[in-house]
């Protein structure tokens, strides 16, 4: 948006003075200048809205033809993975953030044979005490990687139940079913190994 910017409104209404020298505005001025503020916010409402509208089409264009390039953009390590000719995937790009313009986000599905997708998440897949996790770490750098582990046992000492290694009931599942739901929408995107965010 254009700071400062305002539709100029000439009224031959005079202003009403008081003794004191300072000017007020007559109630028809107000009116026009509130309705002019209304009808400026509606506006510019409107063209985020296109704007956003059009964002979101491009980018599930983007899907079909120039995955690649952005997942590199936005994240290269999970670039290299997709990378390989032998892997089957898909990538779904979301915009997520509170704020106007949005972040790139996404998530990589493993095409099954048949059976449909899978959402690759490395949590899922890599065992802790595997050659995997050690590669992981030397990927991830140490410190992020113990900031991860860090912040997995937080989240475990708060809900006791967040891997399906924890579900013994159907009270469980959906226990940790609603812990996955609650940091995939949000809150965790750039704490999964399959979200990236653009820097």
């Amino acid at each position: 948006r254009a700071p400062g910017l305002s539709v100029p409104i000439t009224c031959g209404h005079p202003t009403v003075g008081t003794g004191t020298g300072a000017d007020l505005v007559s109630p028809v001025r107000a009116e026009e200048e509130l309705a002019v503020t209304i009808l400026q916010r509606a506006w510019w409402r409107h063209i985020d809205r296109r704007l956003f509208r059009l964002l979101t089409h491009t980018i599930r264009a983007a899907e079909h033809c120039i995955t690649y390039e952005i997942v590199r953009r936005v994240s290269p390590l999970e670039a290299e993975l997709i990378k390989d000719p032998s892997m089957q995937y898909k990538v779904r790009f979301r915009f997520a953030g509170h704020e106007f313009p949005p972040f790139i986000v996404f998530k990589i599905f493993h095409h099954t044979g048949g059976q449909g997708s899978k959402y690759i998440s490395g949590r899922r897949t890599i065992s802790p005490a595997s050659e995997a996790a050690v590669d992981a770490c030397k990927l991830m750098g140490h410190r992020k990687y113990y900031d991860q582990m860090i912040w997995e046992e937080l989240q475990y000492q708060t809900h006791k139940i967040i891997d399906e290694i924890d579900v013994a009931t159907v009270k469980d599942y959906m226990q940790v079913r609603n812990v996955f739901k609650y940091f995939l929408t949000g809150f965790g995107n750039e704490k999964k190994t399959s979200f990236g965010k653009k820097d």
